[in-house]
């Protein structure tokens, strides 16, 4: 697919590319009629050229516009241009729960209110018939004020006609992600998003994928046939409640599983509320992230810009604070912190000398103290 910046679909230009996936692109759009952005998935073009691909996105867009919750996305239109299949959306200024994985293991507090957003967001679907397939953490923006909202229903199936879709050998989902009634072609049910949910329960708590293999095949047959680990092998802190939770939500078995995303939601908000507190709040690092980049990126410029003349070394990475005479200071760490060398000019050469005591003194003092000592001794003789 080419890149379509600065494009038009129908009344929407193109402004730029927010993301991409196997079957199609994201990109970021401008309503010029009602001064609006938008989001506009665009299918790709091997896909825009089968017939019944194209039957079932257009008949899976029609239930999903329908679906009206504040933890969904919103469709807004669907349309065909030049052989190119299109989908509209609200457009979201926010990260994904991918994004979180940087963070984790998390504390169980700190993922409550968000699995609940996903899990009133999958029941409200699964009420009106409809089962994602796709749940992962790519697939959750996470807005500025932390709220989450479930997108990309594009392969969401009406539970009424999964048996067919399915027995057709056409399974869909992510192998990191699927419910081993996927992989076996079995049919789909809301259990099937909770487990998915649950995969991504488990990520987040232990900051481990549930399962890794070299091939996709290989990864979902996986949760077909092998134990799951348990959590706590990988967060100790973990309490077994919380264990417990994540491991009903990830039975082999769909009958074994919560009957509901929100059955999930509220037994991990229970097994949280048991947690011991954690040492730091989720809530502030997601905060403090974005200060924590521009911080970053201000000691970067400033220790390329203060660099030793005749090597591309930053000058903190040169010599401790308190270094002998002749040898200079150090620029603030940003690891250590800010307070690091602010005691002296950081551009001038340190004169003092040590007697050997910790003891720093400049020659000129070190002299002076020297007579000193001189003249008590000649008074004492």
């Amino acid at each position: 697919m080419s890149d379509l910046t600065h494009a038009t679909f129908g009344p929407y230009r193109i402004l730029e590319q927010i993301g991409a996936g196997g079957t199609s692109k994201v990109y970021k759009a401008y309503r010029p009629g009602l001064d609006r952005l938008v989001a506009v998935k665009v299918i790709s073009e091997h896909l825009a050229q089968d017939p019944h691909f194209i039957q079932r996105f257009r008949q899976e867009s029609q239930l999903i516009a329908r679906l009206e919750h504040r933890a969904i996305v919103s469709i807004y239109d669907v349309g065909e241009q030049g052989g190119q299949i299109y989908l509209v959306m609200r457009y979201v200024q926010a990260g994904t729960v991918h994004d979180l994985l940087s963070y984790s293991p998390l504390h169980p507090r700190d993922i409550v209110s968000l699995i609940s957003d996903i899990a009133s967001a999958l029941d409200y679907a699964h009420s009106q018939g409809v089962v994602h397939r796709d749940i992962k953490p790519g697939n959750v923006l996470i807005d500025k004020h932390g709220h989450a909202f479930l997108t990309d229903f594009g392969f969401a199936k009406v539970m009424a006609a999964s048996v067919e879709i399915t027995h057709s050998g056409d399974t869909v989902g992510t192998p990191s992600y699927m419910a081993p009634e996927q992989t076996l072609a079995r049919p789909v049910t809301a259990q099937t998003d909770v487990y998915s949910l649950g995969v991504m329960v488990y990520e987040l708590l232990t900051g481990q994928l549930l399962f890794r293999a070299e091939t996709p095949i290989a990864q979902a047959l996986k949760h077909v046939h092998a134990p799951v680990p348990r959590p706590r092998q990988f967060n100790p802190a973990l309490s077994e409640a919380t264990e417990g939770v994540i491991l009903k939500a990830l039975e082999k078995l769909p009958e074994d599983r919560y009957p509901t995303a929100g059955a999930l939601a509220e037994a991990l908000r229970q097994a949280a509320a048991l947690e011991a507190p954690a040492p730091q709040a989720f809530a502030r690092n997601r905060r403090s992230h974005r200060g924590r980049q521009r911080k970053r990126r201000s000691h970067a410029r400033f220790a390329a810009n203060h660099s030793t003349p005749g090597t591309s070394r930053p000058l903190a990475t040169r010599s401790p604070v308190g270094v002998p005479s002749g040898t200079r200071r150090s620029v603030p760490d940003p690891v250590a912190g800010p307070d690091v060398g602010r005691k002296r000019n950081l551009s001038r050469t340190d004169s003092r000398e040590s007697n050997g005591n910790g003891d720093w003194r400049t020659p000129q003092s070190t002299e002076r103290s020297a007579n000193a000592d001189g003249r008590r001794r000649g008074k004492r003789g």
